[in-house]
């Protein structure tokens, strides 16, 4: 066939690839009119920082002008990743426990106990293990229901199997079957599982088992402390089990304390990681959870960056990390401890958190134990919120889907501030407050380069500011807002 060419090409073949450059191009121009787009920091650029009231870090405060591009672009967007938020309820899950409440947190996890005396009370006949589900077929049921995905806490040892109920076994056996038919209850698969099917992937061995005191053992608190290496024994038995029965469950050390050491005159052993890591067991961890108090630790991130280094030094530090117990007091003792205090707290720890890149953090828990270091509640008796559950659920809101970029300098010490990456990476979002200095609390006024922003409280209430108009603290049109930053959190981000 004969046909006409251009500069040796077939015309057909010149058309095809004429039309091809045209497309590469048009990609082109989109990318780099999204770069040109992007925010400063976006773009990899410097940013002036220094000891001035003015934020000239740069909070995404540019907002950019629409672009249209007729790509199949979306799927960049998707954040299957599942928010970092949760509650702790290690008795029954129901509407009496709170179950509905906690609902309305919207919240994606849910930390509970497994007594394995109350599935196994009495040792196996004639070889044969007996298990009773009832409770727990219940209550992951309605966990699941509610929209919350499960960790387990497992102990309670029944006392034909062990001398402490958090301590170690006397047949390892027993806890190779009853774990193995326990994951396998719940594992989802449609095989001899619970009704509904109901899935849990994370399980915690033995609660705080760094607990060294025979007193906290006999409360059920664990008591490997001084037996690391065979802490480390058991993990190796009974993981395998535990995988051979769901490939996918998250294995990890039941919630350390790691504070209040012997050495502080507490009850918990400070080398009890360390020894369960020489021994070899980090090798059948999937992650790790800590605890988190506010005891001797000032804050979550320095507590998890110390137990990060212990386990890089043991070339473990790939292991992801979680926090599935925390708290803060809404009553004395100690001193200064108060409602507004704990709501303050609840933020300030999970943002924390969040920068340290804790993957779960549930918070406990729904109802106070107690006065003093037992008012961890977040609802009073009767159900009635506290400041807590409110500030939780504005944190909820406008946290969820972010992800954690940076610190916030600001210039000013006492300032505490983060960044975090919202809508599906294009906006940014501070989260700031003040720390104390000489043991009170601070103000600092804060200018940030932007036409109008958005003010979130703590406790919900909303406003924007315009540069300025009421709101704006220095009361004129120069190109930034300059709004106050108490000890009380407060998120921030540019009005579009």
């Amino acid at each position: 066939m004969t046909g006409r060419y251009i500069c040796g090409i077939r015309i057909g073949t010149a058309l095809l690839l004429l039309c091809l450059f045209a497309l590469f191009s048009i990609v082109l121009l989109a990318g780099a009119t999204a770069t040109a787009k992007r925010s400063p920091l976006e773009r990899g650029d410097s940013h002036l920082t220094g000891p001035t009231q003015e934020v000239n870090d740069t909070l995404s405060l540019a907002a950019p002008d629409p672009v249209t591009v007729y790509l199949p672009l979306v799927t960049r967007c998707y954040d299957g990743t599942v928010p970092p938020f949760g509650i702790t309820m290690y008795g029954v899950i129901d509407d009496d426990a709170g179950l509905q409440e906690m609902k309305e947190l919207h919240l994606s996890w849910v930390t509970t106990f497994v007594n394995w005396s109350d599935i196994e009370p009495d040792p196996p006949a004639n070889g044969t293990h007996t298990y009773d589900w009832s409770i727990y077929d219940t209550k992951f049921t309605n966990a699941a229901t509610a929209g919350f995905r499960p960790i387990a806490l497992i102990g309670g040892n029944p006392a034909w199997t062990a001398e402490y109920p958090g301590g170690p076994v006397t047949d390892t056996n027993h806890l190779k079957a009853f774990l193995g038919a326990l994951v396998e209850r719940y594992d989802g698969d449609g095989f001899a599982d619970a009704p509904g099917s109901v899935r849990i992937e994370h399980w915690m061995l033995y609660p705080e088992p760094d607990n060294g005191s025979e007193l906290y053992a006999q409360q059920g608190k664990g008591y490997w402390g001084h037996n690391g290496s065979g802490y480390a024994e058991m993990l190796a038995q009974v993981q395998p089990v535990m995988k051979a029965a769901d490939p996918g469950a998250k294995i990890m050390i039941g919630g350390l304390a790691y504070d209040w050491f012997e050495d502080q005159h507490g009850p918990f052993v400070r080398s009890f990681l360390p020894d369960v890591l020489e021994a070899g067991g980090g090798d059948y961890l999937d992650m790790v959870a800590i605890h988190y108090y506010p005891i001797f630790w000032s804050t979550i991130s320095a507590k998890m960056e110390d137990v990060k280094r212990i386990l890089s030094s043991y070339g473990y530090g790939d292991l992801p990390m979680i926090c599935p117990e925390m708290g803060y007091w809404s009553d004395e003792p100690p001193p200064g401890n108060s409602e507004e205090e704990q709501a303050r707290r609840l933020v300030k720890m999970f943002v924390q958190g969040m920068s340290v890149d804790l993957n779960i953090m549930t918070w406990f828990a729904v109802f106070d134990d107690g006065t003093g270091t037992e008012s961890h509640g977040l609802l009073n008796p009767d159900h009635t919120p506290k400041p807590a559950y409110t500030a939780y659920k504005v944190l909820v809101s406008e946290l969820t889907g972010a992800r954690y970029r940076r610190r916030l300098a600001t210039g000013y010490p006492e300032v505490e501030g983060y960044v975090f990456l919202t809508d599906c990476g294009t906006e940014e979002k501070g989260v700031l407050w003040t720390n104390p200095v000489g043991g009170g609390e601070v103000t600092r006024d804060l200018s940030f380069p932007v036409s109008a922003l958005r003010v979130v409280q703590k406790g919900g209430e909303e406003t924007t500011v315009y540069d300025g108009g009421a709101g704006d603290l220095d009361g004129i049109a120069d190109g930034k807002v300059t709004i106050l930053i108490t000890g009380s959190p407060v998120y921030v981000e540019n009005y579009p």
